[in-house]
C-alpha cells in the first residue's frame, strides 16, 4: 500500500485545494516511493559484519587519472571525484620525484604528475564522506628507499589515526568486519617478513602482479625500426619518471643508513616497470601522431559492453623455465612503509594448489583482466570462487585498454571476487552498471556477497544452470511511456526533434542475459507512449543485473544517439507502477523519467507452451545430481535422501505447472493472481448459463482446498471445461503441498544436519590419508553440493508451501 501525506503538505489557508493536491500528487507519483529503485535498499540494509573477503567492494583503477592512461591528465580532484562517489579501494601509482617528493603518475607515459602528499592530504578530507567503512589505498610501489620512506611518513603524519597499522593479531583466522574497520584506511602493498622488518630495510620478491601483462594480451608486434623508436622514447620517459639519479643517492645518505637499492634490483625493477606500460610504444612523436591517436572513451550506447581500438604492442618474451638453482629478483622495500601494512598484503599467485597448502587469509592477490577470466571459466570457476571466500582478490583491467575503458565487471562479481576495479574515468556500460550495483546499501560502498559466495560448504559454480540456491523468477517488464525525454548530449545532429526508443539488457549468467528493444516513437520526446511488454526467465536473479537504455533513431550505420539509462541490481527493482529516473554520464537528468509496470513470480521449470495443454512429464525435469563425496557416513545419507529430494522437486514443479496453466487457460497473463482468475471462471459460467459451486474440502483449516463443479443438461463450453480442469489440478497440487509439504522439509533438513555433523570427519580423514590439495578441494566442493542442495531444497519447499497457503485467501 503506497502511503503519502500529500493531501496535507503544501495546502495553506485560501488557497485552492484541487490545485494544490495536483502538484503534490505529481511530485509523489515522481518521488522515491514510487522509483523503480528499492528504497529500503538506499539506506545500509546489509550485515556489516562479516569479514572483508564476504564483500564486494567499490574499486578505481588507475584513480589519478581524468582521460586516457597514455597522456592523459593526472589530478587530486579524480580522487576526490571517485571518494565522493563511494568508492572504497584507490589506486596510487607512487614513482621518485624531484627535491625527494615522491609523485603519482602513470609511469612511462605522457601523462602528467602530482604529488604524493596532495593526495594523501585529499583521502584524508573526503576518505569518509559518502561512507563510513574502511578505505584501501593499493600502492604501485615503484620509488627508492628514500622516498619510500617519505611516503610511510606522510600516511602516519597526515592519516594519523585513520590509519590502520597495527599488526595482525595473533590467532585470528579471518580479516576484520567492515564495522570493525569504521573509519580506518588500510594500506595494500608488499610487506616484509617478520625478521627483516628488525633491520631498515628489506628485500621483497619483484612481482607486482599490477605492473604485469599476459602474454596472451600482446597480439601484435611493431617493426623492428619503430619498435627500437619506442624502447628510445621509453627510456626517455622513465628518465623523466624517475627524477636526478645523485638526489636519490643523496636522500638515502642523508636518510641516516637506509640501504643502498641493489643494482640488480633496480634493473628488474625497470624491467618491469618497462611492462607496465603494457609494451606500448610512448614516444612524443608517437602520441601526437594523429593515426596512433587513442579512441575517445567508449560511448554509452555502445553494447552490450565497450570494446578497445587495437594498438601496436612490443611482444613480451615468455618467461625462461624455472630453475631450482635460479633465484627471484629481489627489490628492497623501507621497513617504515611494510609496517604500515597488515590486513592487505599483495603477493603473487601461483596457482590454487599453492593456494590451498600456503595460502594466508590476510594475503591477496591481484589478476589481469584476461587472467580473471581464465580463472572464472569452467574448468576452475569452482576454485576460483572457493579461494575468494578466504582471501580478496583484486581484478584490473588489460593493458590494451590504453584509452581507459573497461571490461564488463558482472562477471567477476558472479565468481567472488571483491575488488574489481574499473577506470572510474570512463563513464561507460560498465561504469553505469557499477554506479547501479553500489548504489544500494546506503553507496557505502560495500555489497554483502550471496550466501552460497560466502559459506566454506556451499559450492558454487557460475556456469551450472542447475546450481542449488537459485530462486529463479519470472519478470515481465512494461514500458509504458516516457516524460520530457531531452535531445541527445550536445544536442541533435539534425536538429530535429527526437524520435524515441527503449532498449532492455540483463547481465548476468549467459541463460540470464536478454536484449529487448521497444518500437520507434516518431518526433515525440515530450510523452512517448510505447506500452509494451517483456517477459523473461531470470535463473539466479541475486547475480543479474538490468539496464534501461533510451536512444534518439537516426539514419545510418551506428548513427543512433544516446539519451540517458538507469542500471540496478535486478533484486533491488520495485514491482508494480515505477518511475525510473535517467542519468547521463553519471549525472542525473533532471525532470526526465520512464513510466513502466514490472511485474515478478517465483518460477520452477519452463513455462508449459500455449494451446499445448499439458504438464511437463517427470522424465523431463532436472533433479539434483547423485553425487558422492566417497565418505561412506556422508554418501549414506544424502543417496539415502534421492527419493525425498525428488518429491520435493515434483511437489514444486506440480503446483507451478498447474499454477500457470489455469491462469493461462483464464486467458491471465503470468502476473494474474487466483481470484482473478476464479471471477472470470464465474463470469465464463453464468454467460453460459452454467451454474458452477465452489466446494470447501479437507478435514481442517490449514489443509482446505477448494474444488470446482458445474451441472449442466448441455455440452459446457470448451473453454470453461479447461478452466474448470486446470483448477482442481491447481488445487490438487495445493493440497500435497500443505498436507506433506513440511514433513518432507523437516527430513531434507534433517539430513542436511547429519552431513554437517561430519565435516570435521572427513576433514581428518582426508589428511590422514595424505590427500593432496587438489584431491581435497575436489572433495570438499563435493560436499559443498551434497549439503548445499539438502538445505536449498527444503527452503525452496517450504518457500513454495507458503506461496500456495497465500494463494487460498480467494
Amino acid at each position: 500500500m503506497l502511503k503519502a501525506d500529500w493531501s496535507v503538505r503544501g495546502h495553506r489557508p485560501g488557497q485552492s485545494r484541487g490545485t494544490n493536491e495536483h502538484r503534490w500528487v505529481h511530485y509523489f507519483l515522481l518521488g522515491p516511493e514510487n522509483d523503480l529503485f528499492n528504497l529500503d535498499h538506499g539506506g545500509v540494509y546489509q550485515d556489516m559484519t562479516q569479514p572483508l573477503s564476504d564483500y564486494h567492494i567499490a574499486s578505481s583503477h588507475n584513480t589519478y587519472l581524468l582521460e586516457d592512461q597514455l597522456r592523459g591528465p593526472s589530478s587530486v580532484e579524480a580522487y576526490t571525484r571517485a571518494l565522493q562517489k563511494g568508492c572504497r579501494c584507490v589506486e596510487l601509482d607512487c614513482w621518485d620525484g624531484e627535491d625527494g617528493e615522491p609523485v603519482i603518475f602513470h609511469g612511462h607515459t605522457l601523462t602528467s604528475k602530482i604529488l604524493f602528499r596532495d593526495v594523501i592530504s585529499a583521502i584524508k578530507e573526503h576518505a569518509f564522506v559518502a561512507s563510513p567503512y574502511p578505505l584501501i589505498l593499493s600502492i604501485e610501489n615503484h620509488c627508492s628507499i628514500p622516498q619510500q620512506t617519505k611516503m610511510a611518513e606522510y600516511f602516519e603524519s597526515i592519516l594519523g589515526d585513520t590509519l590502520c597499522r597495527h599488526p595482525v593479531p595473533e590467532g585470528e583466522t579471518r580479516l576484520p568486519s567492515p564495522e570493525t574497520l569504521k573509519g580506518k584506511i588500510l594500506i595494500k602493498g608488499k610487506k616484509l617478513s617478520g625478521g627483516q622488518e628488525d633491520a631498515d630495510d628489506g628485500e621483497v620478491s619483484d612481482e607486482d602482479e599490477a605492473a604485469e601483462i599476459d602474454t596472451s594480451e600482446l597480439q601484435s608486434e611493431k617493426p623492428a625500426a619503430t619498435a627500437a623508436a619506442a624502447t628510445e622514447g621509453g627510456k626517455e620517459a622513465q628518465g623523466e619518471g624517475e627524477g636526478k639519479a645523485e638526489g636519490g643517492e643523496e636522500g638515502e645518505k642523508k636518510d641516516g643508513g637506509e640501504a643502498e637499492v641493489a643494482k640488480e634490483g633496480e634493473e628488474a625493477g625497470e624491467a618491469k616497470e618497462e611492462e607496465k606500460t603494457n609494451g606500448v610504444a610512448h614516444t612524443a612523436a608517437e602520441a601526437a601522431a594523429p593515426e596512433e591517436k587513442p579512441q575517445s572513451p567508449v560511448s554509452e550506447e555502445e553494447e552490450p559492453l565497450p570494446r578497445t581500438r587495437t594498438f601496436s604492442f612490443r611482444k613480451k618474451k615468455a618467461p625462461a623455465p624455472a630453475t631450482s638453482g635460479k633465484k627471484k629478483k629481489k627489490v628492497k622495500l623501507s621497513t617504515k612503509l611494510s609496517k604500515c601494512i597488515n590486513y592487505v598484503q599483495s603477493v603473487h599467485f601461483k596457482g590454487f594448489d599453492d593456494w590451498g597448502d600456503h595460502g594466508v587469509f590476510y594475503q591477496m592477490s591481484s589478476f589481469g583482466e584476461s587472467s580473471a577470466v581464465k580463472y572464472s571459466s569452467r574448468n576452475t570457476s569452482t576454485s576460483f570462487m572457493m579461494y575468494n571466500k578466504r582471501q580478496l582478490s583484486r581484478i584490473y583491467p588489460s593493458g590494451r585498454r590504453v584509452d581507459s575503458s573497461n571490461y564488463n565487471p558482472v562477471d567477476m562479481w558472479n565468481s567472488g571476487c571483491q575488488i574489481v576495479a574499473l577506470n572510474y574515468q570512463t563513464q561507460d556500460v560498465s561504469m553505469d552498471l557499477n554506479d547501479g550495483k553500489f548504489r544500494q546499501n546506503g553507496q557505502a560502498g560495500y555489497i554483502l556477497k550471496p550466501r552460497v559466495q560466502r559459506e566454506e560448504m556451499s559450492r558454487f559454480d557460475f556456469h551450472d544452470r542447475a546450481m542449488p540456491g537459485l530462486h529463479p523468477k519470472l519478470y515481465t517488464i512494461t514500458v509504458i511511456s516516457g516524460q520530457a525525454l531531452p535531445k541527445p548530449p550536445g544536442g541533435n545532429k539534425h536538429g530535429e526533434v527526437i524520435d524515441p526508443y527503449i532498449v532492455i539488457n540483463t547481465f548476468g549468467r549467459p541463460e540470464d542475459q536478454y536484449m529487448f528493444k521497444t518500437r520507434t516513437i516518431q518526433d515525440n520526446g515530450f510523452n512517448p507512449t510505447w506500452n509494451q511488454s517483456f517477459s523473461f526467465v531470470v535463473h539466479a536473479p541475486d547475480y543479474t543485473y538490468v539496464r534501461f537504455k533510451v536512444m534518439d533513431e537516426d539514419w545510418g550505420p551506428n548513427a543512433d544517439d544516446f539519451i540517458g539509462q538507469f542500471s540496478a541490481p535486478l533484486e533491488s527493482i520495485m514491482p508494480g507502477y515505477r518511475h525510473i529516473h535517467l542519468t547521463c554520464s553519471g549525472n542525473a537528468l533532471e525532470n526526465t523519467s520512464l513510466f513502466v509496470h514490472v511485474g515478478t513470480m517465483d518460477y520452477i521449470g519452463a513455462t508449459p507452451k500455449a494451446g499445448k495443454g499439458t504438464f511437463k512429464t517427470r522424465k523431463n525435469r532436472e533433479y539434483p545430481a547423485s553425487v558422492s563425496v566417497n565418505f561412506p557416513a556422508i554418501d549414506s545419507i544424502y543417496h539415502g535422501s534421492t527419493p525425498n529430494l525428488r518429491r520435493a522437486v515434483d511437489m514444486r514443479e506440480d503446483y507451478t505447472f498447474a499454477y500457470v496453466m489455469f491462469k493461462e487457460n483464464c486467458g491471465h497473463g503470468p502476473q494474474a493472481v487466483i481470484s482473478d482468475c476464479v471471477q472470470l471462471m464465474a463470469v465464463k459460467a453464468k454467460t453460459a448459463n452454467i451454474s458452477i459451486s465452489l466446494d470447501v474440502i479437507g478435514e481442517s483449516q490449514a489443509t482446505q482446498v477448494y474444488r470446482v463443479d458445474y451441472s449442466t443438461k448441455t455440452q459446457p463450453p470448451q473453454t470453461l471445461v479447461a478452466m474448470v480442469t486446470s483448477f482442481n489440478h491447481l488445487n490438487k497440487a495445493i493440497q500435497n503441498l500443505l498436507v506433506n509439504g513440511e514433513t518432507l522439509a523437516t527430513e531434507l533438513k534433517k539430513a542436511y544436519k547429519d552431513c554437517c555433523s561430519h565435516h570435521g570427519d572427513l576433514k581428518t580423514h582426508l589428511q590422514e590419508t595424505g590427500a593432496n590439495s587438489r584431491k581435497i578441494n575436489t572433495t570438499m566442493e563435493r560436499y559443498g553440493y551434497v549439503t548445499c542442495t539438502l538445505t536449498l531444497q527444503a527452503d525452496q519447499l517450504l518457500r513454495c508451501r507458503e506461496t500456495a497457503a497465500t494463494d487460498l485467501k480467494l
